[in-house]
């Protein structure tokens, strides 16, 4: 059920002029039905603007106090910040819920905050305006939104090759990229992150089954002959891109087998290397085909993360050399730029 702000407002009105209320009160100075004001009481407690306080059938309702040290009581009639707090913990019901999709944080200790009420509790933490923050996050996810395809993913080919001389693919694509403003790690980037780092799986398939459905449009509209993993360069107990191949198996789609060669048994992650210059060598004296000729047209092209794009545009060559006629990238998350300057337009 979509509730109106204007429908709302009357309880918070109420509860500023007369402090605590039970349900059948308000019911009664609002005019209302008690199932109507029960459902509104429950959307503005959602909304982090109301609390419930003691217990049936002597509840009552009252607004929540901004500050910290007022944290799980209600507000006074006196409270100087109350209309600070309204005007900071109320969004539009469509806000709201772009919050409460795509908020999504690791704390130091492995804390996960999701949702509006966490984006709250982490602009807090750091002195931010959570109106000014919201508007932000917003206008982020709305920029975003305009740059993607149908298939719902990033489109950088024109990109990709202004930046890089030689580039020999067809179409560059990926998911999310690694730092949205000062939000830094938007959902998708930060759940692939710490997946790769705890090693946990179920971060693992969270994030994979985040990329599914773009994926799975991305190969139904363009009719790949076949799909290229990118090999890992250095080895872990669970790797997400062959926990993804798994994954991808049920499109019946043959798979271009990429080798990983380690001189003197010594990997060399790609991201420990500094300059563009020495990951492309890397990538091209350790990255091999395992057949030298493919009768495939159009191969798409799989990474996680990407800081640079010397692995993928080596790799490609390679492929292309092999008698592939078209090559298309996808990565999870790409770091890169999508001029966010716009935002202060909107």
């Amino acid at each position: 059920m979509k509730i109106k702000k204007n429908s709302l407002q009357p309880i918070i009105n109420l509860l500023l002029e007369q402090g605590e209320m039970k349900p059948w009160e308000i019911a009664d100075k609002l005019d209302k039905s008690n199932v109507l004001i029960h459902k509104y009481l429950k959307t503005l407690i959602e909304q982090w603007v109301v609390q419930k306080n003691s217990n049936w059938p002597h509840s009552t309702y009252g607004l929540m106090s901004m500050s910290d040290d007022k944290k799980g009581s209600s507000m006074s009639t006196n409270d100087v910040d109350i209309k600070q707090h309204i005007d900071t913990y109320f969004f539009w019901y469509e806000n709201d819920k772009i919050l409460d999709q795509e908020f999504y944080k690791f704390t130091a200790y492995w804390d996960i905050l999701i949702g509006k009420k966490w984006f709250i509790h982490w602009c807090k933490q750091r002195k931010l305006d959570v109106v000014t923050k919201a508007k932000d996050f917003i206008a982020i996810y709305t920029h975003i939104k305009k740059h993607q395809n149908e298939c719902w993913v990033l489109d950088a080919t024109e990109n990709f090759s202004k930046n890089l001389v030689g580039c020999v693919m067809n179409k560059v694509y990926f998911a999310d990229q690694y730092k949205r403003m000062d939000f830094w790690r938007w959902k998708l980037a930060e759940v692939t992150f710490f997946a790769k780092q705890s090693q946990q799986k179920t971060l693992l398939f969270e994030a994979i089954d985040a990329i599914m459905p773009k994926l799975e449009c991305l190969i139904h509209t363009q009719k790949f002959d076949a799909i290229a993993i990118t090999p890992h360069s250095i080895k872990r107990a669970n790797q997400l891109l062959l926990f993804l191949q798994k994954k991808l198996s049920f499109l019946s789609l043959p798979f271009v087998e990429l080798l990983k060669y380690y001189p003197h048994n010594i990997a060399i992650p790609q991201k420990s290397l500094k300059t563009r210059d020495q990951r492309i060598e890397n990538a091209r004296r350790t990255i091999l085909l395992q057949q030298e000729k493919l009768s495939y047209k159009k191969v798409l092209l799989i990474d996680d993360f990407v800081w640079s794009w010397a692995t993928l545009n080596e790799t490609a060559k390679k492929l292309l050399a092999s008698w592939v006629e078209q090559v298309t990238w996808f990565a999870f998350v790409w770091n890169t730029n999508l001029q966010y300057d716009v935002i202060h337009e909107i």
